[in-house]
């Protein structure tokens, strides 16, 4: 699931709004592991992982929209979700 995410357009939420892991002392890993291996790696988190992200991305960029705030998108799956590559050598 190759997604184009970039940090800075969030600066201005609080990052443990996505990271949970680091307020929940029993996710909480060193070192740093991205949430998809988590997700992908826990049968019951594996079997609804689309729904749940985009529940936290899309759900995040609809409510933005229906407070007329800034949002990023809600529609184009092709903005985040980008064309898997086969990798550079």
């Amino acid at each position: 699931m190759p997604l184009t995410f970039t940090h800075q357009d969030h600066g201005a939420f609080n990052c443990v709004v996505c990271h949970h892991n680091y307020t929940e002392p029993k996710l909480a890993s060193w070192p740093f592991q991205h949430c998809i291996e988590c997700h992908k790696k826990t049968p019951e988190l594996a079997l609804i992982i689309e729904r749940q992200f985009h529940q936290q991305c899309e759900g995040c960029h609809l409510k933005l929209k229906r407070e007329k705030r800034a949002s990023g998108p809600v529609r184009a799956c092709h903005v985040c979700h980008a064309e898997e590559r086969p990798p550079r050598f």
